[in-house]
C-alpha cells in the first residue's frame, strides 16, 4: 500500500479502491474505509452507482472488522454515500435505501452534525413519500427545513423547500406548495447547486420546476403550466 501511494499517486487517485484491498490485507482498517469512501464517491459521480454501492459497502464491512469502535464521522459519511448510490440504483421506496438514511440520522443525531444530517432526513423524506407515506414526507420536510433554518445553511432550505413543494402539492396543500416552490426558484443557481445531484439525488431547480407544474396543473392552470415546463426545458 505504501508503495502504491509513492510510486503511483495518480493511479491510486483515479481507483483508491485498488489502495483499499492492499490496506485491508494489511490490516489498516481505518484507511482502507477511508479509501472505499473516495472511490464510492468517484463511481457516484460516474455515474456508476452499482459500483458505487459496492465500494460503500465494502467500506462499511472494512470498519465492522474493526477491534474496537468505527470512527463515526466515517461511518456516517460511507452510510451518506451508500444512500445516495442505492436511492439512484434501486430506487427512492427501497428498503435498503431507507436502511442507510437511517443509520446517517442516528449518527448525525448522536454526533450533533445538522451538515450530515440534512442529506439523511432528505433520504428518509423521499422514501416515505415513495412508500405513500405523505404525512410522514411532509413532517421530515419540515423538521430539515428547521435544521437548515438553525444552521443558516441556505442550500439545505432551498432543498427542504423543494421537498415542501412537491409533498404539499400530494397532499393538495397547494397554497403552501406555490409558497415553497416560490422560495426554492428565488434562491436556485444552476452552476453552484448542480452538485446537489450527488448529495440529494436531484438537480434542485429541475425538481422545482417540476413541482411548480404539477401545482399549476392541478388547479386547472394549464396554458401556465405547460409554460413553465416549456421554461424548465
Amino acid at each position: 500500500a505504501r508503495m502504491l501511494e509513492e510510486r503511483r499517486p495518480d493511479s491510486v487517485a483515479a481507483a483508491p479502491e485498488v489502495l483499499a484491498r492492499h490496506l485491508d490485507a494489511a490490516g489498516d482498517h481505518v484507511q482502507a474505509a477511508a479509501s472505499w469512501l473516495r472511490a464510492g464517491a468517484l463511481a457516484l459521480r460516474a455515474p456508476a452507482y452499482v459500483e458505487a454501492m459496492a465500494h460503500y459497502e465494502a467500506g462499511l464491512r472494512t470498519l465492522q472488522a474493526l477491534p474496537g469502535e468505527a470512527p463515526q464521522t466515517l461511518e456516517l459519511d460511507l452510510q451518506l454515500g451508500l444512500g445516495s448510490a442505492r436511492m439512484a440504483a434501486l430506487g427512492y421506496a427501497a428498503e435498503a435505501t431507507q436502511a442507510a438514511y437511517a443509520r446517517a440520522e442516528h449518527l448525525s443525531d448522536e454526533l450533533e452534525d445538522s451538515a450530515r444530517l440534512a442529506p439523511a432526513l432528505y433520504g428518509l423524506a423521499v422514501y416515505a413519500c415513495a412508500r405513500g407515506d405523505g404525512r410522514r414526507s411532509h413532517e421530515l420536510a419540515l423538521r430539515l427545513r428547521r435544521v437548515a433554518e438553525a444552521a443558516g445553511d441556505t442550500d439545505t432550505a432551498l432543498e427542504a423547500d423543494v421537498l415542501l413543494a412537491i409533498f404539499s402539492c400530494l397532499l393538495g396543500e397547494f397554497e403552501d406548495g406555490f409558497a415553497a416552490v416560490d422560495r426554492a426558484l428565488a434562491v436556485w443557481d444552476p452552476e453552484r447547486h448542480r452538485c446537489h445531484m450527488f448529495s440529494f439525488g436531484q438537480e434542485p431547480g429541475v425538481a422545482a420546476y417540476a413541482a411548480r407544474v404539477f401545482l399549476l396543473g392541478w388547479t386547472g392552470r394549464i396554458d401556465e403550466a405547460r409554460r413553465v415546463g416549456a421554461d424548465g426545458l
